[in-house]
């Protein structure tokens, strides 16, 4: 019993906190200047394995390459004129580099309705 609780000493002893990486964010543009997004925005148009579809895409097969990027996209937003508009978006899928219209079959920038 001893023994025990001498090495849970040393092991706790000697633990360091856990880290995590920090996300590589997306991007938008207000007024010229570029501010980070640290949410989800593409959540309204894709969903995610553990959700329920509702009118959405099922999110690409896209590759973390890093642990700074999860989600294993990055996208590039602007408001301009009163609206937000998609101006990029990148990502790798099976081992290749795809962005924009590649992704989302669409002209770039996409603007919200």
């Amino acid at each position: 019993m001893k023994s025990i609780f001498i090495l849970a000493v040393v092991v706790l002893g000697t633990a360091r906190p856990a880290c995590a990486t920090i996300q590589a964010n997306d991007s938008v543009v207000i007024g010229g200047n570029t501010c980070g997004v640290f949410q989800l925005p593409m959540s309204e148009l894709w969903y995610y394995p553990d959700e329920e579809p509702a009118g959405r895409k099922p999110i690409p097969k896209f590759e973390m390459r890093d642990t700074a990027n999860s989600r294993g996209y990055r996208a590039k937003f602007a408001i301009s004129r009163g609206r937000l508009f998609l101006n990029s978006i990148e990502g790798t899928i099976d081992g290749r580099e795809v962005l924009n219209d590649e992704i989302i079959p669409k002209r770039f920038p996409i603007h919200d309705r």
